[in-house]
């Protein structure tokens, strides 16, 4: 994704691996970027933007562990997980002057949990 602000990319499961402002001169990434952690012998996938642990049910998920299915648009991009009886849902959108991170979360259940 990218506009005349931002440049956005993502990789293969959806998390945010560049997030530059065109106008930088240096073109600082704000985002930790894999390429990067291989290099440095990191092995840390799980802690880029985009990727979660989340707790249900007294047993903690990690979305690295889940295939998400993945909505690529010019402008936005949806990337869900089906996580158990939940449903997680990270929204990207860029604005002229902004880029938008919504996250939704849905217990697909009639229990609460």
């Amino acid at each position: 994704m990218d506009n005349k602000e931002f440049l956005v990319q993502q990789s293969h499961r959806g998390a945010v691996t560049k997030l530059q402002l065109k106008s930088d001169s240096s073109a600082m990434n704000w985002v930790i970027d894999p390429a990067y952690l291989a290099e440095t012998g990191y092995h840390d996938e799980d802690k880029l933007f985009g990727e979660f642990t989340l707790r249900f049910n007294e047993k903690n998920y990690n979305s690295i562990d889940y295939l998400p299915e993945i909505k690529q648009g010019a402008d936005a991009c949806q990337v869900t997980f089906k996580i158990g009886d939940v449903r997680v849902s990270n929204t990207y959108k860029l604005h002229a002057r902004d880029l938008q991170w919504n996250i939704a979360l849905e217990n697909m259940t009639n229990r609460p949990n």
